[in-house]
């Protein structure tokens, strides 16, 4: 009888460490800006911006309890900003990253990390969004959080040009508008989790697998995912390409852009 306890003891032993390690496993996943990704935390904390322009984006990122030790993680920056600072070294420009696919900066972190701050200051016209972040440890993980995003500037709406103003728009020579060459990143095998409810969203697919778990969502997905799986139920959905569409849930609607 004592023989038959202690091998039950061993076997449900085994099966906590295999769920334990199951839960490390890669995943993507959208949700508040500090939802763990896997075992490690990404949390936007503020922007300020300085008399001159700048601004500066502070993170905390965390080891949790199932973390390897994490080597490095990354911040997506748009085109329009420039890196003048950031903090801890050792920090770099990577475009775009050989693992995470996008392009932004890349702290190393170390052996031995498990928590701390970090920093960019940046110029140009900025706003706060969504940006893509990554960490390796050693198992490559992507997600989103807020972060800097371009500021696109709109003209006043309700403004008619006199007379006067149009004759002087006329005399000028239409300008030649040359269109920036924009290398795609390369396509990613991540799936997006969004696992929130009563949330409004917007990420870009770069064929992605799509999975919506959670409820009440209002969901516009940009590029081109692979596939976009529902298992929530009133979520409305938007959507671009053909990806393969799988409803489980109720109530869902899911509409091409």
């Amino acid at each position: 009888m004592e023989n038959n306890l202690k091998s039950l003891h061993k076997i449900f032993v085994l099966l906590m460490l295999l769920s334990f390690s199951m839960a490390c496993n890669f995943v993507t996943s959208i949700g508040e800006s500090d939802t763990p990704l896997g075992c490690y935390k990404v949390t936007f904390l503020d922007f300020t911006e300085d008399a001159g322009g700048n601004s500066t984006w502070r993170y905390s990122v965390e080891e949790l309890a199932c973390a390897q030790d994490l080597s490095n993680w990354m911040l997506e920056l748009p085109e329009c900003a420039t890196i003048v600072d950031a903090s801890p070294s050792p920090w770099e420009i990577v475009q775009p990253d050989p693992n995470f696919h996008f392009n932004g900066i890349k702290w190393q972190t170390g052996t031995g990390f498990q928590n701390g701050e970090f920093s960019v200051v940046l110029s140009g016209e900025l706003t706060t969004g969504m940006v893509k972040y990554g960490v390796k440890g050693p198992d490559v993980a992507v997600g989103l959080v807020e972060g800097p995003v371009c500021d696109l500037i709109t003209p006043p709406s309700g403004v008619t040009p006199t007379a006067t103003q149009t004759a002087i728009v006329d005399e000028l020579p239409s300008p030649t508008i040359i269109p920036p060459t924009v290398q795609p990143p390369p396509a990613s095998s991540g799936t997006i989790i969004i696992t929130d409810n009563d949330q409004t969203l917007t990420f870009t697919c770069n064929g992605n697998a799509v999975e919506v778990r959670g409820n009440a969502n209002t969901i516009t997905s940009l590029g081109l995912c692979s596939s976009i799986t529902v298992k929530g139920n009133a979520n409305v959905i938007y959507y671009s390409g053909s990806p393969v569409i799988t409803n489980t849930g109720n109530e869902n609607t899911i509409t091409q852009r």
